[in-house]
């Protein structure tokens, strides 16, 4: 078992083609299929098609390269965890078989029409998805559309968060009102509704793609409760904020 951040490429070698070779020399280990936890971002790859040897992958952060297909992931059924982000992405289907996905990051890329995003119905784990990052400026031509937080939730309603918001959930119905809220303010508007979104939480942890400690149960249980805590006082404040300009 390993997991590794890219970062013995030797100087001058080209990365844009991943292969068996420098997978084995990124991780450490003798076969491929031993990988499971995978931090390939920022190496300019092009073409991953070496990774669908790594049938035992459990975690995988592409982000920042300069992948366009993605069918070599379609073998690697244990994939619980998938960042995708910042990429040249505009066709996803091969997402389709990934039945054990439930975190799957694809802010940064070309993805122009909901009907590429129908292929997500098939993953029955899948929780929590990100197609725009307002930290990162990260986003899709989709997240342009006006109603595209509404056509994402009838898509896939069992989504518990969307770019870092929770719509399922302690606090979701809170989150819910003051969407409502804000939607009626800015139609009120003689200028027009106004672009806002707020400032999502982190994708993932520091640390995430790390190995697993004896004491990961606890420090899990304690990071979601913290987080859920952090929820609910920014809802708390929204609302706030929100009652308050309606009332002046």
């Amino acid at each position: 078992m390993s997991t590794k951040k890219y970062g013995d490429k030797q100087e001058g070698e080209s990365w844009k083609i991943l292969t068996h070779s420098k997978l084995l020399s990124a991780t450490g280990e003798f076969d491929v299929e031993s990988i499971q936890f995978l931090n390939l971002a920022s190496c300019e790859i092009e073409d991953i098609s070496a990774l669908g040897n790594c049938l035992n992958l459990v975690r995988l952060d592409l982000r920042k390269n300069e992948i366009s297909i993605l069918n070599p992931l379609r073998n690697l059924k244990l994939l619980t965890t998938l960042n995708l982000s910042a990429n040249r992405i505009s066709n996803i289907d091969a997402l389709a078989s990934l039945e054990m996905v439930s975190d799957l990051n694809l802010s940064g890329n070309l993805i122009g029409s909901f009907e590429r995003v129908q292929c997500l119905k098939s993953i029955d784990t899948l929780q929590k998805l990100r197609f725009y990052d307002s930290i990162n400026k990260l986003s899709n031509p989709i997240c342009h559309n006006i109603s595209y937080e509404d056509k994402i939730m009838k898509i896939l309603p069992s989504l518990v968060m969307l770019d870092g918001m929770k719509l399922k959930g302690g606090g979701s119905e809170l989150f819910r009102i003051c969407a409502d809220l804000d939607k009626q303010i800015k139609n009120e508007t003689t200028f027009g509704p106004v672009e806002e979104r707020a400032i999502p939480g982190s994708w993932l942890m520091p640390g995430y793609f790390s190995l697993p400690t004896k004491n990961n149960k606890e420090d899990y249980a304690t990071s979601e409760f913290k987080e859920t805590l952090d929820e609910c006082r920014r809802i708390n404040n929204a609302a706030k904020e929100h009652v308050s300009s309606l009332t002046k």
